[in-house]
């Protein structure tokens, strides 16, 4: 699992490479992400595409642990991986 610290009122991207498994060329035609605290959705959106790479801008406003979700459509395929973040401060 991804992990990525924050302090609070930071504003980061958070980002990641996507493989093939078959050594195969791909095209990632989408990436949206959902950061949930405590089960509840607090931000979405469209992440940027560059190639084999995909980030989006975050800014999560509260200390505590969150999960990001992320889902990679890369036809015929649809990926999701989930990434812990967590923000320490008052």
């Amino acid at each position: 699992m991804n992990q990525f610290d924050f302090l609070k009122g930071e504003e980061k991207y958070i980002e990641f490479d996507v493989h093939s498994c078959e050594d195969k060329q791909l095209i990632i035609t989408e990436a949206n992400y959902e950061l949930r605290k405590n089960g509840e959705t607090v931000e979405r959106g469209t992440m940027e595409i560059d190639g084999k790479s995909i980030k989006a801008l975050i800014s999560p406003d509260e200390s505590g642990v969150y999960e990001a979700e992320i889902t990679v459509l890369v036809p015929p395929e649809t990926i999701k991986t989930v990434a812990l973040i967590t923000v320490r401060g008052r």
